[in-house]
């Protein structure tokens, strides 16, 4: 395993390229007074059905993720300690344990942005080197989904599943966080591969109470491993780099509380 994942090793070496993985990070292409946009799907609405109806889709994107969008942008607004962050994984550590309406509202609008990457209508089995290091990781790959489905349906309340390569560890590991919360603001050698979200707005128009049914269908239907071993890759690919100051400040925080002091939730 060690072998193998050294030579993943740049993938936190380069944290440009996991900060810009998602194609639908926050980020809009007209960037004004330091104002994060909300992006559009990387799919049509209707795509991931029947697994996830349109009009979940819809109202999860558009009012939502768009939601923590928009009251991050007012919460930074005129903020000296924030207005000047442009990049929303620094705004997202920063603000963890200083302030944390900012925090959930960044944190859950790069959440929503990665998941939807974590996402295809075209899902299919993980390519054989990817799957390989899963099966290394976790003894196989069916124990791999067994933990990830393990870590959504206990997460208490709202949360996320999320597939994560640890830098110190050198391995992979499967968690979940609890609110808004990010394994990467929790501990900067934390990297997120991949993410479920278990906020009931993301199923219950769908699944209503039967959480175990949406993350089976999550696992079995709509993962984008594309996506994963793209990022792998491209990590590969570029080579490594010196992290910088704020990467290398690795520092654990406690699980943040289920309640958003923003008006998060609608």
């Amino acid at each position: 395993m060690r072998s193998i994942v050294l030579y993943y090793i740049a993938f936190v070496c380069f944290p440009e390229v996991w900060r810009t993985a998602t194609a639908a990070i926050i980020k809009g292409d007209d960037y004004d007074d330091d104002h994060f946009e909300l992006d559009p799907l990387p799919y049509t609405f209707d795509a991931l059905e029947p697994y996830i109806s349109e009009k979940t889709l819809r109202i999860h994107h558009g009012k939502h993720h768009a939601k923590y969008v928009n009251t991050l942008n007012s919460l930074i607004k005129g903020n000296p300690e924030f207005d000047s962050i442009s990049d929303l994984v620094q705004l997202m550590v920063e603000s963890r344990e200083s302030n944390k309406a900012v925090f959930n509202n960044a944190a859950q609008a790069w959440n929503h942005a990665f998941y939807w990457s974590c996402m295809t209508p075209e899902s299919d089995d993980p390519p054989g080197s990817l799957e390989r290091i899963l099966e290394e990781s976790f003894g196989s790959f069916d124990e791999f989904k067994n933990q990830f489905a393990d870590a959504g349906n206990s997460a208490f309340g709202s949360g996320w599943a999320w597939l994560v390569y640890d830098a110190a560890e050198e391995d992979f590991f499967v968690m979940h966080t609890i609110g808004a919360d990010n394994p990467h603001a929790m501990n900067r050698t934390w990297f997120p591969m991949l993410t479920m979200d278990v906020w009931e707005h993301a199923y219950y128009l769908d699944y209503q109470n039967r959480r175990p049914s949406y993350t089976s269908t999550f696992l079995e239907n709509l993962v984008n491993w594309e996506f994963v071993n793209e990022k792998l890759q491209d990590i590969v690919r570029d080579g490594p780099a010196n992290l910088d100051e704020t990467e290398n400040d690795s520092a654990e925080g406690d699980e943040i509380e289920d309640e958003n002091e923003s008006n998060a939730e609608l």
